[in-house]
């Protein structure tokens, strides 16, 4: 054993990691060593004193928590580094300055991602002409690309995305001529996109997205990206001005995402050439135009759409081209006219056409028996045109997560099946004209988080059953309906509630003492520190409160916001002397009631109260 030259024994489960770490530091003749997710957790690298023949060293996927040394054993012979997926620390430079002060390095693979390491990437890395892997990423380290990476001609892989690396993209990238996969996204880079990178004829992943790149994007820069799959520089601040007529590009893109990089004004009609499209992303493109004809047929294998946040007009055309699970944003552009049967939404994930001019109804979207859209998890309508009623066929929608109707001209009742859906969280119907009952299976849901149904003409009582039995519910806006009534105690079932907006109703009866039992704005709980839902799109949740006489609309941060607005009713009685305990109250608003009596002296003491009116 001690003349043991490889060692393989990934993917085990050491409980004992220190009693087998002590027994491969015997092995002093260990030209090869594999421990990859094997539960160590180290530390390791401080005791390879006797590794003076290594020459392969992967350690990835463990939980070592160790500082990086400054070197290694062996260091100019070393083929292979991985360390990826750990937790070192400390500052990386002197050991990246080792390997190039070694004569003739054999550096392969450098792969530390994953890590907590800080540093900078050394001037003289294009010494290491053997790399063809170096995987950096999910780090902290700092500095600029250097000029020398250039000199790399075998590199296939750079991935130094997720870290804090500024300045520019050295024009010298164009030199690795066999750079397969490049990622740079998330971090801090500026200026312009080097015209060289059009000569990497081997690149087939280039990401970029996330920087502060500036500058104008010509043909030039795609001249021989023939083997180009994913084109990802979105999220920058770059100008596409492709002066050739009817240019078509050299690739054949699965992945184009542009957001938020200048497109316009017209539309790009060289997106047509890209048949195998299956992310397209041209949000926020400075697009403003009438959509082609050919869009709603071209792209065929597309699962991510979004084309949101122009100005597009037309009407919306016939996408029963979309396969199953897509995502599709095409809110706020122009669309206009009859919300297409022809919309084929059965296999859908989200679907956002808000912010258009859309019209019809939701009947024959919705309760299609051919089409059912049990997949979607995201429906957002709001600020269009629709008219009609709220259809019953909630049924069909049994993994909604999301739903987004504010803003139409609806009509009619709310279905009480709606309170039904087991996986609805955020319910958003405010500015309808929905008339009838609440009904009290919303109240009682246990998944809804956000209802907000202000803004309508809900009339009767807030029912009294309510149960309140596991409730999730931590914002309820009733504002601007014509509810009466009394307000029932049993609204303080709901012990989640951080804000709670009944202003602007015909409500009478004295205020309940019961709004201690709200565990956040009573103070027992303290205010999360995620947002009211937490899932993967980017929809948000939203609401508006009137505060000293101005609205104010609250999203992002509407998670810190507690509230309480009986506002414009016809409340009598006293002020109770308990509304002084809520110690996590932000906002009070009691304004224009028939309340009697002076204001007690506890209000002084909500803590950081920021509006009490009377």
């Amino acid at each position: 054993m001690p003349s043991l030259r490889t060692l393989r024994v990934s993917s085990n489960n050491f409980f004992n990691s220190s009693s087998i770490l002590n027994g491969l530091f015997s092995l002093s003749y260990l030209r090869f060593l594999d421990v990859n997710n094997c539960n160590i957790s180290g530390p390791v690298l401080g005791n390879l004193q006797n590794f003076s023949l290594i020459v392969h060293l992967d350690l990835s996927n463990n939980q070592i928590v160790e500082e990086i040394p400054k070197s290694l054993p062996n260091i100019c012979n070393l083929t292979t580094l991985d360390l990826q997926s750990n937790n070192f620390f400390g500052n990386v430079s002197e050991l990246l300055e080792r390997f190039c002060e070694c004569k003739s390095p054999k550096l392969e693979i450098l792969a530390m991602r994953g890590n907590y390491l800080t540093g900078r990437l050394p001037r003289k890395l294009g010494k290491l002409k053997n790399l063809f892997s170096i995987d950096l990423a999910y780090n902290n380290l700092t500095g600029t690309i250097p000029d020398s990476l250039g000199n790399l001609s075998l590199l296939k892989t750079f991935q130094i995305n997720i870290n804090k690396f500024e300045g520019s993209i050295p024009d010298t990238i164009g030199g690795l001529s066999s750079l397969e996969f490049l990622d740079l996204s998330f971090n801090m880079l500026n200026g312009s996109l080097p015209v060289s990178i059009g000569q990497l004829g081997k690149l087939s992943f280039l990401t970029l997205h996330h920087n502060s790149l500036t500058g104008i994007v010509t043909e030039t820069h795609f001249t021989n990206l023939t083997a180009l799959g994913t084109l990802w520089i979105g999220d920058n601040i770059l100008v596409f001005k492709l002066n050739a007529n009817n240019w078509i590009p050299p690739f054949q893109l699965s992945v184009l995402r542009l957001g938020s990089c200048s497109l316009g004004p017209h539309f790009p009609s060289w997106v047509q050439s890209q048949t195998m499209l299956t992310d397209l992303d041209l949000a926020n493109a400075n697009i403003s135009d009438i959509i082609p004809h050919w869009f709603w047929t071209t792209f065929s294998a597309v699962t991510y759409l979004n084309i949101s946040k122009n100005n597009i007009q037309g009407k919306l055309g016939d996408v029963s081209f979309l396969t199953p699970e897509a995502i599709v944003d095409l809110s706020f552009n122009h669309f206009s006219g009859l919300l297409p049967s022809t919309f084929y939404i059965s296999g859908l994930d989200l679907l956002d056409l808000s912010h258009n001019n859309l019209s019809g109804s939701l009947d024959q979207f919705l309760c299609s028996e051919i089409h059912k859209p049990r997949l979607l998890r995201v429906l957002d309508l709001g600020k269009n045109n629709m008219s009609g009623v709220i259809p019953d066929c909630w049924m069909n929608l049994e993994s909604l997560v999301i739903l987004n109707l504010e803003y139409n001209n609806l009509s009619g009742i709310i279905p009480s099946s709606i309170g039904n859906m087991s996986s609805l969280t955020l319910l958003h119907m405010r500015n309808n004209k929905l008339s009838g009952n609440l009904p009290v299976s919303v109240l009682n849901s246990k998944s809804l988080v956000n209802i907000e149904l202000s803004e309508n003409r809900l009339t009767g009582r807030i029912p009294a059953s309510i149960r309140g039995n596991n409730s999730s519910l931590k914002l309820l806006s009733l504002r601007s309906n014509q509810l009466e009534g009394k307000i029932p105690d049993e609204i303080c079932h709901l012990t989640s509630i951080q804000i709670l907006d009944l202003s602007l109703n015909d409500l009478f009866g004295n205020i309940p003492t019961c709004f201690t039992n709200f565990s956040v704005i009573s103070g027992r709980l303290s205010l999360p520190n995620m947002t009211f839902i937490s899932i993967e799109y980017t929809l948000r949740e939203n609401t508006s409160l009137t505060i000293k006489g101005r609205v104010t609309f609250y999203s992002t941060i509407l998670y810190l916001v507690t509230a309480i607005d009986l506002s414009d009713n016809n409340l009598s009685g006293p002020i109770p002397s308990e509304l002084g305990t809520l110690k996590g109250l932000r906002y009070l608003n009691l304004s224009r009631n028939d309340l009697s009596s002076s204001i007690p002296e506890t209000i002084d003491e909500i803590g950081s109260i920021g509006s009490t009116r009377t």
